[in-house]
């Protein structure tokens, strides 16, 4: 498990107001990258595409490398989004999850979840909607060309 630093930060830096690193161990680093890769695996599964599947869902290898090689300061998923290349807040809520269950040291973990849900909602009602517009559209030059 790794050791942490605690030392006091400003709120609107991307860190947790306790911690500013954690110090890994190659073996914490080793696994947290299995974790990370099984992640992206999970993600690929299933997926059928003329595209690279990384393409179509953004969590890369190079994410899996830069999210280990930041480990050390990611508590909190302002940090994620604010310095990797992390759009999705299912990616974040994910990645999260891992470093709570390795580390166990996300301050206010609960609510960190269920802002990340909220937004994660959020999305897919604006794209439910934007998928509904685009049909009418579609529809509507149907019955125009016809």
């Amino acid at each position: 498990m790794a050791d942490v630093d605690h030392l006091s930060l400003p709120q609107d830096n991307g860190h947790s107001p306790s911690h500013t690193t954690r110090n890994l161990i190659e073996t914490d680093k080793e696994d947290l990258r299995l974790s990370l890769n099984e992640l992206k695996d999970k993600y690929s599964s299933g997926v059928v595409s003329l595209f690279h599947e990384e393409t179509l869902h953004g969590f890369s290898q190079r994410l899996v490398t830069d999210i280990v090689d930041h480990a050390e300061h990611i508590f909190s998923s302002k940090y994620l989004t604010d310095n990797l290349a992390i759009y999705s807040s299912i990616h974040a809520i994910d990645v999260l999850e891992i470093f709570q269950e390795f580390f166990d040291v996300i301050d206010d973990f609960e609510n960190e979840m269920d802002e990340l849900h909220l937004r994660k909602k959020h999305y897919t009602e604006m794209r439910t909607i934007c998928s509904q517009v685009q049909c009418q559209l579609i529809l509507l030059t149907i019955q125009w060309m016809n």
